[in-house]
């Protein structure tokens, strides 16, 4: 696992097959995050028996006294996975969040609505939600949207930089690449 921040506000994470990326509002936040980060990979590629005891006391203390709430984290695939393992990538990452929010569950809590953050913040957790980066993750199927919202999903934006069958990406409104949908097809409509 390779980790790089991108610009001071939007860390990635990477291995040979995927990507994960989150924005911050701002460097502070996205340092002690980052900090986080780097322990809970460290953790889980490390052997059971050599895996590090998580987040310093001063680091659970600097998040709590700076109340974060809650966090988005981003499962994205690059749009080159579309129309070959879109889905399994995006559901490994999915498996990530939770096993990471299993391991450290001192700190971590997962969370599927407002009520269970509301719950992580009465006990000094920070609740993590999931949200999807890109349409393309779905497969133009319903179905494995509905799957990803049970397993805890709660955004999914219609592009990244690639058009789906359904959608055009930001980049047709730059003129860099054509329409193919005029925006939405029927069943981006549908799905929307």
């Amino acid at each position: 696992m390779k980790y790089n921040q991108a610009t001071p506000s939007f860390h990635q994470w990477r291995d040979p097959k995927q990507v994960w990326g989150l924005n911050f509002g701002s460097k502070e936040d996205a340092a002690v995050f980052a900090s986080f980060m780097m322990q809970a990979l460290e953790a889980l590629n490390a052997p059971a028996a050599a895996a590090p005891a998580g987040p310093s006391a001063e680091e659970l203390e600097h998040q709590r006294s700076n109340s974060f709430l809650f966090q988005f984290w981003s499962a994205f695939v690059p749009c080159d996975s579309q129309y070959k393992d879109a889905v399994r990538q995006t559901l490994e990452q999915i498996d990530v969040i939770h096993r990471m929010c299993d391991k450290y569950p001192e700190t971590f809590m997962f969370a599927m609505s407002s009520q269970d953050i509301m719950e992580a913040f009465g006990q000094n957790k920070t609740a993590c939600l999931i949200g999807v980066e890109g349409g393309h993750s779905i497969d133009s199927s319903l179905g494995t949207l509905r799957t990803m919202y049970q397993l805890g999903v709660r955004y999914l934006t219609l592009t990244h930089s690639c058009n789906t069958p359904w959608a055009d990406n930001w980049r047709v409104d730059t003129g860099s690449e054509p329409s193919e949908h005029n925006g939405l097809s029927h069943f981006g409509k549908v799905s929307v």
